[in-house]
């Protein structure tokens, strides 16, 4: 007996290494630090020897859901939401593996499951083997059906999210609902068929719902970057005929360039300075006018045109506006993490000023620099006063939470998975937000 227990607890020990390996790819880490989680699956250990001791058949699998609960709150930057799913999929997945194995196992024998699980022999064998089995599932259909990549895109739809719990919860509430009949000691066959059925139907329903809430929550973050692109490239060409006017004024300009220098010497030869001063005026205006219309923020086309619709943007809202951006051609990121980090930098600081009822006290101003390894960009904007923050993370101030809560969090996991930096500084008494990007132009190799 004693060595089925250390089994189960081998088994358990690599099921919940595997839970949180699967997670740390899923969620941003709170903590990094190897200890926490030595400290994290000695917990789930120790759980696991007192339900072994005590022989807890029916509360064990909740002491475990609970300490992976605090396993996810003290080692990721989780919402409550986020902690339960999580909780409860550890639950129903290791209820129900262990709902099937017990129901072969009492068909096979023909008694009730509640004399069948008195046992110690009987309770650590199963045990082992429902761990064994949620771990095997995982590794064969979890990594096709919920890889980390489309797991991420399901936690962060809290919409979808919510449609998952509910049908978690519901579930749950009915197998362990069907589960009080193993303390009655039924001996019927068919009990055990609708138990073992139950929780197969059950486990075939999650993966289902689960392929079906990442294909809508994919959906959804495509539309995102569809809608994205589209501006952009509205704003691409807006920037082409901004660009066209200034060529066309320039080449008017320059056509009769000769024409009045020549018109300006003439005059002055004759002594005629007031008129040649007038002339020479009229030059600066029409160059103001036809010419200096163009302003150009940035030497990167791409970057240029977003900061132009910025701008203008700016000066149609009454918010004071300054960029400079002297940026080479490639930057170490891709054209279209390029426009996905920068317009939702662009975007948040405008919105943020447009908040504010004073308008004297709107702005944003965009600067940067470069160096042969990094590219530094800062990006100070006034703001309202209003931050929201969940577990150390900005929270959006919008109702729509799935549309609008995603701009710092793609901008801070594009940016640190090219091994840059996002640094945020709020100033609560001045109303200034900062945010620092490092990004490493090796990235662009």
């Amino acid at each position: 007996m004693l060595l089925l227990a250390v089994i189960a607890l081998s088994f358990i020990l690599i099921h919940n290494y595997l839970n949180l390996l699967y997670f740390r790819r899923v969620l941003p880490a709170k903590r990094e630090h190897w200890g926490y989680y030595a400290i994290s699956i000695t917990l789930n250990l120790g759980i696991g020897v007192i339900s072994s001791v005590f022989n807890l058949y029916n509360i064990g699998i909740f002491m475990f859901t609970a300490a992976m609960a605090i396993s996810f709150y003290l080692l990721f930057q989780v919402s409550r939401l986020q902690i339960f799913f999580m909780a409860s999929l550890y639950l129903f997945l290791m209820d129900t593996s262990r709902g099937i194995l017990v129901s072969i196992y009492v068909i096979l024998y023909g008694d009730s499951i509640y004399n069948i699980m008195r046992p110690a022999i009987s309770y650590h064998t199963l045990l082992g083997l429902s761990v064994l089995t949620s771990a095997l599932l995982y590794l064969l259909l979890g990594r096709r059906i919920t890889p980390a990549s489309k797991m991420k895109q399901l936690v962060n739809n809290q919409e979808q999210l919510k449609f998952v719990v509910i049908y978690l919860f519901i579930l749950l509430t009915y197998i362990r609902f069907i589960n009080t009949g193993h303390f009655m000691e039924i001996r019927l066959s068919w009990f055990s068929v609708l138990y073992g059925l139950s929780c197969i139907i059950g486990k075939l329903g999650l993966y289902f719902v689960l392929h079906h809430t990442i294909r809508v929550s994919s959906l959804l973050e495509y539309e995102w970057y569809s809608r994205q692109l589209q501006e952009q490239l509205e704003r691409q060409i807006q920037h082409y005929h901004a660009y066209q006017n200034f060529i066309e004024g320039f080449r008017s300009f320059k056509h009769d360039y000769k024409s009045l220098v020549g018109s300006v010497k003439l005059l002055l030869q004759n002594q005629e300075t007031e008129k040649a001063i007038k002339l020479i005026d009229e030059i600066q205006d029409t160059m103001q006018k036809n010419i200096l219309e163009y302003k150009m923020y940035s030497d990167h086309v791409l970057l240029d045109a977003m900061l132009q619709d910025a701008a203008n943007f700016c000066e149609q809202n009454h918010i004071s506006f300054s960029a400079l951006l002297p940026m080479p051609e490639r930057i170490g990121l891709k054209d279209m993490d390029a426009v996905r980090v920068f317009s939702n930098l662009f975007k948040n600081a405008i919105e943020a000023c447009s908040k504010l009822p004073d308008c004297s006290k709107r702005f944003v101003k965009i600067t940067g620099h470069t160096s042969p390894d990094w590219v530094y960009v800062e990006v100070i904007n006034s703001f309202h006063g209003e931050i929201k923050t969940m577990h150390g993370k900005l929270r959006t101030t919008k109702p729509d939470k799935d549309s609008h809560g995603v701009g710092l969090r793609n901008v801070t996991e594009i940016i640190e998975g090219l091994g840059g930096m996002v640094l945020i500084d709020i100033d609560q008494k001045k109303n200034i937000f900062t945010v620092r990007l490092h990004i490493p132009r090796m990235a662009e190799d």
